[in-house]
């Protein structure tokens, strides 16, 4: 007797992403500052499928790594905007122009 060609074969699991996570998680620390973002979702989903066991576990090192590498270049990120508003919030230039007119409020005399 044949089997049905209704009946399911067993499913090998996705092959991982961890490589591409791990280097995506390095970039986001020097080169491309919102990769940080897409690593932590692309990770997050990846182990998630891993422990379901739909997804390859044997990249789970890699993936945890890109998972960190990115988290730590979203802080970086955050930190860098943040110091920027700050630079220019209290950078108080003394001249303005060719003129050399400044902002001093009081004239002087």
């Amino acid at each position: 007797m044949t089997e049905s060609p209704s009946a399911p074969a067993e499913a090998s699991p996705r092959p991982h992403r961890g490589p591409l996570l791990l280097a995506l998680g390095i970039a986001s620390l020097f080169i491309c500052w919102p990769a940080g973002i897409v690593v932590l979702v692309m990770a997050m989903l990846d182990l998630r499928a891993m422990d379901r066991g739909v997804m390859d576990s044997n990249g789970r090192g890699m993936t945890i790594a890109g998972l960190v590498l990115g988290g730590v270049g979203l802080c970086f990120t955050v930190l860098f905007i943040f110091g920027v508003i700050l630079a220019f919030l209290f950078a108080i230039p003394t001249s303005f122009g060719p003129s050399g007119s400044s902002f001093d409020v009081i004239p002087a005399p």
